[in-house]
C-alpha cells in the first residue's frame, strides 16, 4: 500500500479562489484545463475537486473530478495531448458510496433503485477517503479523495442532482457548442422524414397513403411518453385517439413505429386494455384493430409480452388483453415475458455477483450463483419472443 500512500491527496488543497469559485457557481472549463471542444452545449461546470482516479489495472491518476450539466467528468491534472478523460452520465448513476475508513463507517445513496452495494473492498481498506460510483451498465468507478470543502460540496450537489425531481437532461440531449440551436433539427421533421424513408407516410399527393401524422399529443396529453407526433390510420380521427388513449394504459394509443421494406409488415406499439372484470369495450379501439386487420389482408397478430397469468391478474386490476370476440378474432400471442420487478431483482442479484468478481472476491459456485440470479432465463425469454415477432414479420 505504500505506493497508495504517495499519491494521497493533501488534506486540504483548495485555494481561497477556487472556494470562492465553487460557493458562486462560476468554474470556467479553463480551471481544469478543459478547450470548448471537451464540452457540451450549454454545460457548465458546478464544482469541482482534486481526486486521484483508481483505474481496473490499480493504477493511480491525480486529476479533477468536475461535476457539470450532464455528468461527472475526471480531468487528469496535468492535462496533456493524450490524456483520456472519463466520463460518467448522470443518468446512468445509480448508487454513490462515500467510505470514511478513519470512521469506520460509510454512506449510501441510491438513485432510482439500488444496485446492492453494501460491502466495501477489504484491499482498499487503508484509504482513509473512498468514493465509489455504480453505474447502471455494471460500470464501478473509484476514487481517493480527501475531506475538503471542496469535495463535500460536489458531493452534496451530486446528490442534489440526482434526487431533484426535476432531473437534469440527460447527455444524449446535449450535442457539440459548434451547432447552434438555431441550426438544429427540430423532433417532429426528424420522425416524419423517418416514416417516409419507411414507407410508412407517402409524399403522393394523388395517392396520400393508409396512415398519417396526428399532432394531437403536441404537449403530451394524450401521452406523456409518446413523442408529440404519432402515426396512425387515416381512417382514425383526432377524436378517435383521444377516446383510444382513455382506454389504454397511460394513454399509450395503437402507433405504427416500422414498416418493412419487402414483406410491408408493419409494426404497432401500445399498451394493454383498461378492460376490467366489466369487459369494458372501445369501439374506437376496435375500428382501429380491424382497419388494421384490413391492411395486413388479415395477417394480423396481437403480440403480449407478458405472462398470460399476469394478463389475467391485471384483469381484476382494471386493466387486462383485447377479449377476442370483440376483434374480430384476431390471434393473441403471449411472450411469458417476467414483469418489471422480477427483473429488476435479478438484476440485482447479478450486480452482487458480478461486484464479487470485480472486487477479486471470487466464488467457487461462481456458474451456479450465475444461474440462480435467473438473468440468463430473463434474456433468453426475450431472445424468444424477439425470434417469434420478427418470423411473424418477415
Amino acid at each position: 500500500m505504500d505506493h497508495l500512500r504517495a499519491m494521497s491527496l493533501e488534506e486540504d488543497s483548495w485555494t481561497s479562489v477556487e472556494t470562492h469559485e465553487a460557493a458562486h457557481e462560476i468554474i470556467p472549463p479553463s480551471s481544469v484545463a478543459l478547450d470548448a471542444k471537451d464540452m457540451y452545449y450549454s454545460e457548465t461546470i458546478q464544482s469541482k475537486s482534486p481526486v486521484v482516479y483508481m483505474s481496473p489495472q490499480h493504477q493511480l491518476l491525480r486529476g479533477f473530478l468536475c461535476l457539470t450539466t450532464y455528468r461527472l467528468l475526471f480531468v487528469p491534472h496535468p492535462k496533456t495531448m493524450t490524456s483520456t478523460l472519463i466520463e460518467i452520465p448522470l443518468c446512468n448513476i445509480a448508487e454513490i458510496l462515500l467510505q470514511d475508513e478513519r470512521a469506520n463507517m460509510s454512506t449510501i445513496s441510491s438513485v432510482g433503485y439500488s444496485l446492492g452495494i453494501n460491502e466495501y473492498p477489504k484491499d482498499l481498506e487503508n484509504i482513509k477517503h473512498h468514493l465509489e460510483i455504480a453505474c447502471k451498465n455494471f460500470l464501478i468507478v473509484r476514487f481517493e479523495v480527501a475531506p475538503t470543502f471542496g469535495m463535500s460540496y460536489l458531493y452534496t450537489r451530486l446528490l442534489d442532482a440526482l434526487d431533484s425531481v426535476h432531473q437534469t437532461a440527460p447527455l444524449a440531449f446535449a450535442f457539440p457548442d459548434s451547432v447552434s440551436a438555431d441550426d438544429a433539427m427540430d423532433v417532429e421533421s426528424l420522425i416524419e422524414k423517418d416514416m417516409i424513408r419507411l414507407g410508412i407516410l407517402s409524399t403522393n399527393s394523388r395517392d396520400p397513403g393508409f396512415f398519417r401524422l396526428s399532432r394531437l399529443n403536441h404537449v403530451f396529453r394524450v401521452c406523456p411518453t409518446y413523442p408529440t407526433v404519432l402515426v396512425v390510420p387515416r381512417a382514425i380521427s383526432e377524436s378517435d385517439i383521444q377516446s383510444i388513449g382513455h382506454f389504454r394504459a397511460k394513454g399509450r394509443v395503437p402507433v405504427v413505429t416500422y414498416r418493412h421494406a419487402e414483406t410491408n409488415a408493419v409494426l404497432v406499439r401500445c399498451s394493454q386494455p383498461l378492460v376490467g372484470l366489466r369487459r369494458r369495450r372501445c369501439t374506437r379501439d376496435e375500428l382501429y384493430i380491424r382497419l388494421l386487420q384490413e391492411q395486413a389482408q388479415g395477417r394480423l397478430y396481437i403480440i403480449d409480452c407478458r405472462h398470460q397469468t399476469s394478463a389475467y391478474g391485471n384483469v381484476a386490476l382494471g386493466a387486462g388483453f383485447e377479449i377476442a370476440e370483440f376483434y374480430n378474432n384476431v390471434p393473441l400471442l403471449f411472450m411469458n415475458i417476467e414483469n418489471i420487478h422480477s427483473m429488476r431483482d435479478s438484476i440485482r442479484r447479478l450486480f452482487d455477483l458480478i461486484k464479487g468478481e470485480v472486487r477479486g472476491s471470487e466464488r467457487s459456485n461462481w456458474l451456479s450463483s450465475l444461474e440462480s440470479t435467473r438473468w440468463l432465463e430473463h434474456v433468453r425469454s426475450v431472445l424468444v419472443a424477439t425470434a417469434s415477432c420478427v418470423d411473424k414479420i418477415v
